[in-house]
């Protein structure tokens, strides 16, 4: 089953990547590059590739976004996956995902007044037309981001089902320790595991 890593880009996606992948999946909670690759981003051409899909006929691409999910969402296992998407239905039959796959989300929102600064640096384009961007939306490769708007409130779907939980890029930084002790906190309750913070983990993390 997926866990979601949702944002719309330079949103603090890889900040909790990072913290995440030190805390879960180190022995010592201090972080190193290679740990990120526990947490890998959809979609990726790969997972077409490996299904026989024309990786650069777009619509093929969303309309079998679920198909290329379900090795992973079909595991006993619990895994992460990165993505900047919205939760997109493609012509109400192709949805990005569903709830046979995904256990839940957690989606990292900024204020998108300084994601256009940041987003503009990133793209070497200036900040009128990422406003232009954010505001009109536009996919990028594979990816069918929506605007800034529609990405944010998309994922809002699985509230309903008790499986979404969003965090705040600023608090992210501000007041990291109560953050991310509330996002491992969501991650134990949605794989129905009694939760247990490994303190020295934690501390070795935040450094």
């Amino acid at each position: 089953m997926i866990i979601w890593l949702a944002s719309y880009p330079k949103s603090g996606n890889t900040l909790l990547r990072t913290m995440l992948s030190a805390y879960l999946f180190s022995e010592n909670g201090i972080f190193n590059f290679k740990l990120l690759n526990n947490i890998k981003q959809f979609p990726a051409k790969h997972h077409f590739e490996d299904l026989g899909i024309d990786i650069k006929n777009r619509d093929e691409l969303v309309k079998n976004s679920l198909r290329a999910q379900e090795p992973m969402g079909k595991s006993n296992t619990v895994g992460f996956l990165k993505t900047h998407n919205m939760l997109f239905n493609f012509e109400k039959k192709y949805p990005f995902t569903n709830l046979n796959n995904t256990l839940g989300v957690i989606y990292i929102v900024r204020d998108p007044r300084n994601v256009v600064l940041s987003y503009a640096r990133h793209l070497c384009v200036s900040t009128e037309e990422t406003m232009k961007l954010m505001t009109i939306g536009n996919g990028i490769d594979e990816d069918i981001m929506g605007n800034w708007s529609e990405n944010y409130t998309s994922w809002k779907s699985f509230k309903k089902y008790n499986r979404y939980l969003l965090v705040k890029y600023e608090d992210l930084v501000l007041n990291r320790n109560e953050t991310f002790l509330r996002i491992l906190k969501f991650i134990f309750k949605l794989r129905n595991i009694n939760f247990f913070l490994d303190n020295n983990k934690f501390e070795k993390m935040l450094e």
